[in-house]
């Protein structure tokens, strides 16, 4: 068992091997850099039992938590802050970067709509370092038609493989960086190195350098 599944199980959180078990896909990824001094934002807060992991998984690191309940921020430390607001509310998005700056890692985990979904990570992405990763937890809801997340529109799934075709071929050419006729390079074929799909979560890699 990878330490980041005996910390989730250790704190109950669902991203444990007894529920989602993501702590496997996240260690894989992210072992390497758990002594780094990083900056984490994890949008969605609930019991705090993430943040707690996360504070103890990566040991130099300062996490930034996001919450619209008050009551979260009881999980304040040295290294966790808490941020209270709406992951849709441009203005809300843009003081926080003023305030951090921008982000290693990202993590939403937070309302599980189409809309919040895609409305922050257009917001938020451009303000991942580069070699950084953006993570959309519980993308099963994306399947989930006529439920509470269906916000009737274009369903997160839906909207990241348009961001594949993007990065696999769309306004380049099959050599991955000469433009197409006189198509330009989007932002997202230029900065995502790579995505990862799991079940239930998605996971993109930025670049260190942009292509052009």
């Amino acid at each position: 068992m990878n330490k980041l599944n005996q910390l989730a199980i250790k704190y109950n959180t669902d991203k444990s091997s007894l529920f989602h078990d993501y702590t496997k896909i996240y260690d894989s990824v992210f072992n390497r850099l758990t002594d780094q001094k990083l900056k984490l934002l994890e949008i969605g807060i609930l019991d705090g039992a993430s943040l707690k992991m996360w504070y103890d998984y990566f040991i130099n690191s300062t996490i930034v938590g996001l919450d619209v309940d008050e009551k979260c921020k009881s999980f304040k430390n040295d290294r966790i802050s808490v941020e209270i607001g709406n992951q849709t509310d441009p203005n809300f998005l843009n003081n926080l970067v003023k305030n951090y700056e921008n982000f290693d890692i990202i993590i939403d985990d937070g309302g599980h709509t189409w809309h919040q979904q895609k409305t922050t990570f257009k917001h938020l992405f451009q303000h991942v370092n580069p070699n950084g990763f953006y993570v959309i937890e519980d993308l099963t809801t994306s399947y989930l038609t006529g439920s509470v997340w269906d916000t009737n529109e274009e369903s997160t799934i839906d909207f990241l493989k348009n961001i594949v075709d993007d990065v696999n071929l769309n306004g380049k050419s099959i050599v991955g960086t000469k433009e197409i006729n006189s198509k330009e390079i989007n932002y997202y074929e230029s900065s995502i190195e790579y995505i990862l799909f799991y079940k239930g979560v998605c996971i993109i890699k930025k670049r260190d350098f942009y292509l052009k």
